[in-house]
């Protein structure tokens, strides 16, 4: 006994030394648990259902608990027998209430298979249903993990608080097997934690890409969409979601037409043809703003339909509009999951039934009424069928050979994923009955909730046209709603099967992509296929850069002077070098200066044959390269330089009034070789110099 109550001491201490809020999200998935305050069960040989344990958190509005059994049950049904009671001593009074067991004073006693509960904080006792205290309960499927939620601020006789304390106790309870937890003699108590959570994000049910394609799955209960009193809700919702697809169920009253007229109305397309609506032989109607090409109507509760989306996309999307039987008939649903499996099976392979194109996006969605075994879900999302002998044996249902996704629709406004609530009509909490399976390896999900309208606030309604009683009013089925991203067609301009933002060769075929330059361009398109600088041969031709060195807009390759800059290219002798860039004669004056600013004849060095080059009389001496004697005084400029060594320039070269060449001819009076004939170097001595300066003049002409 001292142990017993050693470890009841701890836990509680553990509870309140651990008790944390936290922002969960009640969608069956678990994984925003792990870390709160907690209790594990003693180890126990029992028959039927054992109690392991349960963890417990709030938020603002809700108490949560996590509760874990050691086998797969239905919480809320008796597919495998127990029944399991939550006791909630919500005062921390073991004096009041229903005393349980010692320490505990039960508020309210939770009976989850029975779909009720005793409220005892008042006398007499009173029955309540799950709606009077906001049980909500996921996954609606068997499961040994479940996750429940109690409103905090309930009355569930109307006037009277369940929570009138900060702290409270919790126990389990299986009476079936007398499994309790904590165990006679203990207690777990809980402190709730103000802290806040924060306000779940509110998503906006707008698509955000005119891409997407919109697909919504709407239960109408009983012909709704023809009701008159229900027609202005469902007209409000629907316009409101704006869907591309939509798939209704519960139709069995309502005509092809009936839908068509009502979409026409609500959502114009535009288009002369308006909504395309199709029923199966049951009560399945799915409407589409594109054409329906093929329809399935043998399959049970199950209503196929390829529809052909516009050829922008990639493909075309088959949409299995599905409305599986309700409640117990557990073995109706099952083959209904396996015949959908077999026919998935049978659409990805060639022949059979159907045949789909490869890649083909595959959307099952509907009410459907998964209540009972998980196998079922199980079945739609992994394909593996449970009567193989009628529907062959099984296998993964994308197209990758991997699972189909089962994608979990939140609430738009709560951190919820239940569809279906029924406050009024019956004892069942909330539950998640309305799917959207869809192929994940040929399509994402964008965007995905589901839209209840009761949990909005005003300026969310008014934003979208609704009102707070829009969905309530309209169906006990909520619309789930998932906005798809597809494959969008690929541009192949030269039917290559290379797209075109990755063909190399956009308008040419060219399957194998060869580009032995790597510069891009696909050999087939290359007219320069091994100069990776070059597509084209341009002007100077494959492997041969066109370039303009000079700047005179004139390439190299075809420049006659590639390195100075000259426009007009002359070439005066047409050798190919212009003339900027040539001295033809090699007198030392490029051919283009000799043209155009002396006039001197390029192709002969010494143009006035006076002895000079051209290029000595212009850079060396200063003499007119057009003159033979430049200063007009007798004597050409070569022989005044080289023979009589006087000024070409001057005619008078020693001043002394007597010309150069009188001087040279010796008519001056006063000139030194007057009285000395053949002293030409006027040294007054005849030696063997003059004799040299003679020789030097042999031949020159004395005009």
């Amino acid at each position: 006994m001292k142990q017993l109550i050693t470890l009841a001491i701890c836990v509680v201490c553990a509870a309140l030394s651990f008790a944390q809020s936290a922002p969960i999200v009640i969608d069956g998935r678990f994984d925003d648990w792990g870390g709160l305050s907690s209790f594990t069960d003693t180890p126990e040989s029992l028959t039927g259902v054992d109690l392991l344990s349960f963890e417990v958190t709030n938020d603002e509005n809700f108490l949560f608990i996590r509760l874990e059994v050691d086998q797969e049950i239905d919480l809320t049904d008796n597919l495998v027998s127990h029944t399991i009671y939550l006791y909630i001593d919500g005062d921390n009074d073991a004096g009041t209430g229903f005393g349980v067991q010692p320490g505990y004073g039960s508020e309210i006693g939770i009976n989850f298979r029975q779909l009720f509960a005793y409220f005892d904080a008042v006398t007499p006792s009173v029955t309540v249903n799950f709606a009077d205290i906001q049980l909500r309960c996921l996954p609606t499927v068997t499961s040994n993990i479940f996750e429940i939620a109690i409103g905090r601020d309930v009355m569930p006789d109307g006037s009277t608080p369940l929570f009138t304390s900060p702290t409270i106790k919790l126990l389990f309870r299986n009476t079936a097997n007398g499994d309790r937890m904590p165990n006679s003699g203990d207690t777990f108590s809980y402190t709730f934690d103000e802290t806040s959570t924060g306000a779940q994000p509110a998503l906006d049910i707008n698509k955000s890409n005119a891409d997407y394609v919109r697909l919504v799955a709407y239960n109408v209960l009983g012909n709704g969409l023809t009701d008159p009193a229900r027609q202005p809700h469902f007209e409000d919702v629907i316009t409101a979601l704006n869907p591309d697809i939509i798939g209704f169920s519960e139709s069995s009253g309502t005509s092809e037409t009936q839908v068509k007229n009502l979409l026409d109305a609500w959502l114009p397309t535009g288009t002369a043809e308006g909504w395309y609506v199709a029923k199966d032989d049951y009560d399945m109607i799915t409407a589409s703003r594109w054409p329906i090409i093929s329809e399935w109507a043998a399959l049970d509760r199950q209503f196929p339909a390829l529809i052909d989306l516009p050829s922008n996309y990639a493909n075309d999307l088959l949409f299995v509009n599905s409305h599986l039987n309700c409640c117990a008939n557990e073995t109706a649903r099952q083959a209904q999951a396996d015949e959908f499996a077999a026919f998935m099976l049978d659409a990805k392979a060639a022949g059979g039934a159907i045949t789909l194109d490869p890649n083909t996006p595959v959307v099952y969605a509907g009410d459907l009424n998964l209540v009972g075994w998980a196998q079922q879900l199980n079945t739609l999302v992994t394909g593996d069928i449970q009567d193989t002998g009628t529907w062959g044996p099984g296998g993964s249902l994308d197209w990758d050979n991997t699972d189909l996704t089962d994608q979990i629709c939140m609430q738009t406004d709560k951190r919820m994923a239940y569809t279906w609530r029924d406050d009024a009509g019956g004892s069942y909490p909330p539950g998640r009955l309305d799917f959207i399976i869809f192929s994940d390896a040929v399509m994402t999900a964008e965007k995905s909730f589901t839209l209840q309208t009761e949990i909005m606030p005003p300026a969310r309604l008014a934003l979208y046209g609704l009102s707070t009683n829009s969905t309530s009013n309209a169906s006990d089925h909520f619309p789930v709603t998932a906005d798809f991203s597809l494959a969008m067609a690929v541009a192949d301009a030269d039917g290559d099967g290379v797209e075109d933002a990755l063909d190399n060769c956009v308008d040419t075929y060219n399957p194998d992509q060869m580009d032995t330059d790597m510069d891009g361009v696909g050999d087939a398109c290359d007219l320069c296929p091994t100069d990776s600088n070059k597509i084209e041969p341009g002007i100077c031709g494959c492997n041969n850069l066109d370039e303009d060195t000079d700047g005179d807009g004139i390439f190299d390759c075809v420049d006659n002077c590639p390195a100075v800059a000259n426009f007009d290219q002359a070439d005066w002798n047409s050798d190919g070098i212009g003339d900027v860039c040539q001295d033809f004669d090699n007198d030392g004056i490029n051919d283009n200066f000799e043209i155009l600013v002396w006039g001197s004849d390029p192709g002969n060095p010494d143009t006035d044959n006076d002895g000079l080059s051209d290029g000595d009389e212009l850079n060396i001496y200063g003499t007119n390269l057009l003159v033979q004697d430049t200063d007009g005084d007798g004597l050409t400029d070569s022989f005044e330089v080289n023979v009589s060594l006087t000024s070409p320039l001057d005619p008078d070269t020693d001043g002394d009034g007597c010309n150069d060449a009188m001087e040279w001819g010796q008519q001056c009076p006063d000139s030194p070789s007057a009285s000395c004939a053949g002293d030409l170097d006027f040294d007054g001595i005849i030696t063997t110099a003059d004799l040299l300066l003679f020789l030097g003049a042999f031949g020159q002409s004395c005009d």
